[in-house]
């Protein structure tokens, strides 16, 4: 399957419950939060990407756990939200172990702008990520 394919056909999770003004009128418990925090400014002011957009993401450090790190290439598979801070994303790597996972995907250079080395997507590794750390 390539990855434009899964992309498309990823189901809209991304679409928001309710609309939430938390950070404009406050949390209707008397808080007034009128200051949206610097990180989310700074990301609210990215670039706006798309889904199947490759973008570069820093995954942090954390290695105690079963997750990706680094800075590394991540597919985007969520619908742009333009209030929101966070993206959804498919993680790759240029490590091709058990590649015949069904939730693997080979990623072809030539087959994207701008992607320097093949890589497999690793859909298992499906996480949100700050807009401010996505760059081309």
């Amino acid at each position: 399957m390539k990855i434009r394919e899964f992309v498309e056909d990823y189901p809209e999770i991304t679409k928001p419950a309710r609309n939430s003004n938390v950070f404009r009128n406050g949390d209707g418990n008397g808080n007034n939060y009128n200051k949206v925090p610097n990180t989310i400014e700074r990301a609210l002011a990215m670039e706006p990407v798309k889904k199947g957009d490759i973008v570069l993401i820093n995954m942090g450090d954390d290695t105690e756990h079963c997750k990706m790190v680094g800075s590394r290439p991540a597919i985007v598979c969520g619908r742009f939200i333009p209030d929101c801070p966070v993206i959804l994303v498919i993680p790759m790597t240029q490590s091709f172990r058990q590649i015949d996972r069904p939730e693997h995907i080979f990623i072809d250079k030539n087959d994207c702008e701008n992607l320097r080395e093949s890589g497999m997507a690793m859909c298992e590794q499906l996480c949100s990520a700050d807009r401010s750390y996505a760059g081309y």
